[in-house]
C-alpha cells in the first residue's frame, strides 16, 4: 500500500520530516515525508503482484521507493521512527543509489541478416536500457567508428520500465 495514503494514520508530531525505516538485520534507510508524500509509489509491501513475498525478498514487510537500487531499501522492517531532521543511512559514505543510466545490447541476430535497399546487410541487435523510474526518452548507438545513430524504442511494459 502507497505510504503516502498510511502516513496521516501515522500521528506523527507536527516536526516530524523524515521516517527512519529500520530493519531485523540492523540495516536501516532515512526517507523524507516529502519523498512519500509527492510518490504513490513509495509503498511498504508484504507481497508483489499478489504473491507473498519470499524471506529472501524481505518478508514479512520491506518499503518500494521507484528510482533508488534495492540496497536502499529495506527489507525485514520492523520499525519505522519519526524524524525532525535528516541523518545518513546505512551506506551513507559507502554507496550512492540512485540509478544511473545503463544500456546493453544483448541480442545480436547474425542468423536474420537483412539486405536493405542499398545492398548492404543489416543485422538486427536489441538491448535494454534502464534509468530507475525517471524514463528513458531515447538511446543512441553507434557501430565501430560510424556515426551515433538513434535506435528504435518499443513500447514500456509498465511505467516504471
Amino acid at each position: 500500500m502507497s505510504l503516502a495514503r498510511l502516513t496521516p494514520n501515522l500521528r506523527l508530531q507536527a516536526g516530524a520530516t523524515h521516517l527512519k525505516i529500520l530493519a531485523a538485520d540492523g540495516f536501516y534507510e532515512v526517507v523524507s515525508l516529502e519523498t512519500i508524500r509527492s510518490d504513490e509509489r513509495v509503498m511498504l509491501t508484504y507481497a508483489w503482484d499478489g504473491v507473498r513475498l519470499f524471506p529472501e525478498h524481505g518478508f514479512p514487510l520491506r518499503i518500494y521507493i521507484p528510482d533508488l537500487y534495492g540496497m536502499k531499501q529495506p527489507k525485514w522492517i520492523e520499525f519505522l521512527e519519526a524524524r525532525d531532521h535528516w541523518e545518513p543511512g546505512f551506506w551513507a559514505g559507502i554507496a550512492f543509489a540512485r540509478m544511473k543510466a545503463t544500456s546493453v545490447i544483448d541480442t545480436v541476430a547474425v542468423d536474420m541478416t537483412i539486405i536493405n535497399a542499398d545492398h548492404r546487410p543489416v543485422v538486427p541487435i536489441g538491448g535494454i536500457a534502464q534509468v530507475g523510474a525517471r524514463g528513458i526518452s531515447n538511446v543512441e548507438f553507434k557501430v565501430d567508428d560510424g556515426p551515433w545513430q538513434d535506435a528504435a524504442l518499443r513500447t514500456p511494459l509498465s511505467q516504471l520500465t
